[in-house]
């Protein structure tokens, strides 16, 4: 056998090999896939949370039992007191939401 023949030899998938191959690359996409669809899933349900909850604090407004004064989120407190108790609202919120999504991957 010459070089060349070897090296041929070597370069040729057998039938196995090559339908683990097909399979592994398939099953690689498969998973991508579905990884991909969860977030846009994720995505789609934030959207709708977030429309939902807007469409409420207007109907609520429109019946007067929701301050709609834009300026004033905290009556009876300074601008700067309203600027806090903002600030620390969002990061209880982000606090919670990344407790609960550490939690969902520890069930999964």
């Amino acid at each position: 056998m010459t070089e060349n023949d070897e090296l041929n030899k070597k370069k040729i998938m057998t039938d196995e090999e090559a339908a683990v191959r097909i399979q592994s690359t398939y099953k690689g996409f498969k998973v991508r896939k579905e990884i991909q669809d969860e977030k846009e899933t994720k995505a789609a349900t934030r959207i709708q949370a977030n429309f939902r909850g807007h469409k409420t604090r207007k109907e609520l407004a429109e019946k007067e039992v929701y301050p709609s004064n834009d300026d004033d989120d905290c009556p009876g407190y300074s601008e700067e007191e309203a600027a806090a108790i903002k600030i620390q609202a969002n990061f209880r919120g982000h606090q919670t939401r990344k407790q609960l999504s550490s939690n969902s991957k520890v069930q999964q």
